[in-house]
C-alpha cells in the first residue's frame, strides 16, 4: 500500500533529500510480496527527493543466488550485496581436482555418506515441519478448497496436498519465483525451475501424494484445468504468491542455518549463497562471471565478509588449503581422532561430541586459531569463542540439540571435549600433532588471503570491505564476528605500512593485507574510469605453473591495470613453506593481448618495472619477485 510505504520510508526520504545517504543496502528483498514493485517505489522516491541531473539512486539487494542463477534484469538496483561474488572467489582456491578423496575422508571419519542435495532437502522438510508448518498447512488448505472444485483435483486429500506441496518446496532449486499479479505466465527460466523441482518431488514422493504432485505443479505453471474458473484461476495465482514468499525463508533456514551445519566436508564452502556441493570452480568460470558483472551489473557490490558470513574470510582461507592435501589430512584426522577420544563422554551408549562435529571442530580450529603470541594472552577468550561457535552450530544443525529443544548432556559434552583438547596440559599430544600442520595451513592461507583480497578491489564492481577485516579476519559466525573493532590498531598499522621499504613487502604479515588494501585503493582512486566502467580482459597462462595463476586487465581509454594473483599455492610449493616468489613461478607467463605489448607497466606494490614482454608473454617471476600478488598499471603512449 502506498501509503505505508511512504510512512515507513520518510526518514530515508529526508535523508536522500538531506543528502546524508548516497545509497541503501536492502536486505531480505526476497521476503516482500513483490520485490521489483518495492524496488520501484524506492527508486522514485528517492527521485522526487534529489536534483533532476542525479542518477539513479544507488540499490543493492541482498539476494541470495544459486548455482548459476542470475538477478532479476528488471530490478532497479545496482546488483547485489556481494554473495555471489565472495563464493565465485572463493571457488578458486578450492583443488576440484581433490574432490573424490575428500568426499571419501569424510564419509570414513563421520559415517556421513549423504551429498550436500541430500542435506539440503532434508534440512527443508526438517523446517518445514518444525518452523513453517502453520504456513504449509494454511497453503495446503487453500489447495485443497481449489482442488475439490475441480474434477481433477477432487479426490486429493488434505494429506496427500500438504505431503506433496512439502516435497516441491524442499526440491526448490532457487529461493523464489517472482510472479506478479500481472502475470499470464512465469518466465522461461521460472517454468524450468517449477518443473525441476517437481520433477525432484516425484522422485522423493510417496505412491499418495504423486497425484497430488502432478496437480500442484500445473497450478504453480499458471496452466489452470479447463474447469477452473476464472475465481478459481485468481486463486491459482493468489497461490503461486504467497507460496513466493514461502520458499524463500525455508530455503534460507532450511540451506543455511541446517544443511551447512550437518554437510560439514570443506566448511569454507558452507557460506551465504554458497553451493558446498560444487567443490571449486576454474580461473575460465571466474573469468565468465566477471564478464557478465561487467556487462550487466558493473556496480554491484564485492564482498569476502559480512555481518552475516559463515566464518570469517581469512578463515575461509585457510580452510581451502585442505582441499590441496587430502592425505596429509585424512593422517591427522586419525590421528587427532584417536588422541581425543578419551576426552569425549558416553551419553546413551554413544560417545559425544559426534564424529560430525568433532570433524567440524578441527576445520573450525585451523581456520581461527591465533597465532600463539596472541593465543598465549587469550587462550582463555579463544576456548570461550570456540565454545560457543559449537553450541550455535550444533543447535542449528538440529540434529544432536536444537534451539526449540536443548539436549543439555550432549551440549555439556561437547563444551568439556573442546575445553579439554585445548588445554595444552591436558592434551599435550593433540598441541604437539596440530602445531606442525597448522603452520602448514596458515602459512598458504595467508597467501589465499591476499589474492581474494586483491580480487575484489580490482575485479568488476564496487569492494565491500567489512570493518575489522583490514587485518587477518579469524572470526567466526555472529555474534563472534560482530565484535567492537579495534580501530586504534588499524590506524597505527595503516602508519606503519606507509613507510615500508621493499624488504618489508617480502614477509606475509596481517600488515601485508592493511598494504594491499592501502595501495589498492590508492590505484582506483587515482582511476576512477578505469575500476567503475573499464573493460574486463581475461588473461590465459602458459608454462609450467599455469594452473595455479589467475589474471586479468581493465582497460578504460589510455589506461589498463593489470591483476595477477597464485592460486593452490601448496601443491604449487609441493607443500614447502615457501613463498610464491621469483624463481619458483619458473617459465610461467601471462600471454598478453596485442594491443598491451607495447604498454610500459609499473607494478604499484612494488614500485618495480617489469622487464620486456618479449613476444607478448608477462613473465611471472618478474611480477611476483617482490610481492605475492601483482598489480600492474600501464598508460598508452602515442
Amino acid at each position: 500500500m502506498p501509503e505505508v510505504f511512504s510512512a515507513a520510508h520518510r526518514l530515508v526520504a529526508r535523508w536522500c533529500k538531506q543528502g546524508k545517504i548516497t545509497g541503501m543496502r536492502i536486505d531480505h528483498p526476497d521476503g516482500l510480496f513483490d520485490p521489483r514493485d518495492y524496488f520501484e517505489r524506492l527508486q522514485s522516491a528517492a527521485a522526487e527527493e534529489r536534483s533532476p541531473t542525479r542518477q539513479r539512486f544507488y540499490v543493492v539487494a541482498e539476494k541470495i543466488l544459486t548455482r548459476d542463477e542470475r538477478l532479476p534484469a528488471d530490478w532497479p538496483v545496482a546488483g547485489t550485496t556481494g554473495y555471489d561474488f565472495l563464493n565465485q572467489a572463493n571457488g578458486l582456491f578450492v583443488d576440484a581436482a581433490n574432490e573424490q578423496r575428500f568426499t571419501d575422508l569424510y564419509r570414513e571419519f563421520t559415517g556421513f555418506s549423504e551429498t550436500f542435495e541430500d542435506a539440503a532437502r532434508a534440512g527443508k522438510k526438517k523446517v518445514l515441519r518444525s518452523s513453517f508448518l502453520s504456513e504449509l498447512d494454511g497453503l495446503t488448505r487453500q489447495l485443497l478448497e481449489m482442488a475439490s472444485a475441480t474434477r481433477s483435483g477432487r479426490d486429493l486429500t488434505f494429506h496427500a496436498l500438504r505431503e506433496g506441496l512439502g516435497e516441491i518446496i524442499a526440491a526448490f532449486p532457487v529461493y523464489r519465483t517472482y510472479v506478479t499479479r500481472d502475470s499470464k505466465l512465469l518466465s522461461e527460466v521460472e517454468q524450468l525451475h517449477v518443473k525441476f523441482a517437481i520433477e525432484e518431488a516425484r522422485t522423493y514422493a510417496s505412491t499418495l501424494s504423486l497425484p497430488a504432485i502432478n496437480w500442484i505443479g500445473s497450478q504453480l505453471l499458471l496452466q489452470t484445468p479447463p474447469d477452473q474458473d476464472d475465481r478459481l484461476q485468481a486463486s491459482c495465482r493468489a497461490l503461486v504468491l504467497k507460496l513466493q514468499q514461502l520458499t524463500g525463508p525455508v530455503t534460507a533456514k532450511g540451506i543455511e542455518d541446517t544443511a551447512f551445519y550437518n554437510y560439514n566436508r570443506l566448511v569454507s564452502l558452507n557460506e551465504v549463497g554458497g553451493d558446498p556441493g560444487r567443490f571449486g570452480i576454474s580461473v575460465e568460470a571466474f573469468h565468465s562471471y566477471n564478464e557478465v558483472t561487467t556487462r550487466s551489473w558493473p556496480h554491484s557490490l564485492l564482498a569476502s565478509a559480512t555481518h552475516d558470513t559463515k566464518r570469517g574470510e581469512d578463515v575461509r582461507a585457510r580452510i581451502n588449503v585442505l582441499s590441496e592435501m587430502p592425505d596429509q589430512w585424512r593422517s591427522a584426522l586419525r590421528q587427532w581422532k584417536e588422541l581425543n577420544e578419551r576426552h569425549k563422554t558416553e551419553i546413551a551408549g554413544r560417545l559425544a561430541p559426534d564424529s560430525n562435529d568433532e570433524y567440524l571442530l578441527y576445520q573450525t580450529l585451523l581456520g581461527a586459531w591465533l597465532d600463539e603470541a596472541g593465543l598465549a594472552d587469550n587462550r582463555k577468550e579463544f576456548t570461550d569463542r570456540v565454545c560457543a561457535y559449537l553450541l550455535k552450530a550444533t543447535r542449528e544443525a538440529k540434529r544432536n540439540t536444537s534451539w526449540t529443544d536443548p539436549n543439555a548432556d550432549y551440549e555439556q559434552a561437547t563444551k568439556s571435549f573442546v575445553e579439554r583438547v585445548l588445554d595444552p596440559s591436558v592434551a599435550a599430544g593433540f598441541h604437539k600433532s596440530l602445531q606442525p600442520f597448522l603452520s602448514t595451513v596458515a602459512f598458504f592461507g595467508r597467501i589465499n588471503s591476499l589474492s581474494q583480497t586483491l580480487l575484489k578491489l580490482t575485479s568488476p564492481g564496487v569492494p565491500d570491505l567489512y570493518q575489522g577485516t583490514e587485518l587477518w579476519d579469524l572470526n567466526l559466525v555472529d555474534p563472534d564476528n560482530r565484535r567492537p573493532v579495534d580501530f586504534k590498531l588499524r590506524r597505527e598499522a595503516l602508519e606503519r605500512v606507509k613507510r615500508w621499504d621493499k624488504a618489508q613487502a617480502k614477509e606475509v604479515t596481517a600488515e601485508s593485507k592493511m598494504f594491499l588494501i592501502w595501495r589498492s585503493l590508492q590505484l582506483r582512486n587515482q582511476h576512477h574510469e578505469l575500476f567503475d566502467h573499464g573493460d574486463y580482459i581475461p588473461l590465459s597462462a602458459e608454462g609450467e605453473k599455469a594452473n595455479h595463476i589467475c589474471a586479468f586487465a581493465r582497460r578504460k581509454h589510455d589506461f589498463t591495470s593489470i591483476t595477477i594473483v597464485p592460486r593452490l599455492v601448496y601443491g604449487l610449493a609441493n607443500g614447502q613453506e615457501r613463498m610464491p616468489l621469483g624463481d619458483l613461478w619458473s617459465d610461467t607467463s601471462v600471454a598478453l593481448p596485442k594491443e598491451l605489448r607495447a604498454m610500459q607497466f609499473t607494478n604499484v606494490l612494488t614500485g618495480d618495472h617489469p622487464e620486456s614482454f618479449g613476444e607478448g608473454n608477462l613473465p611471472i617471476h618478474s611480477i611476483l619477485a617482490g610481492f605475492p600478488v601483482g598489480l600492474l598499471i600501464g598508460r598508452t603512449t602515442q
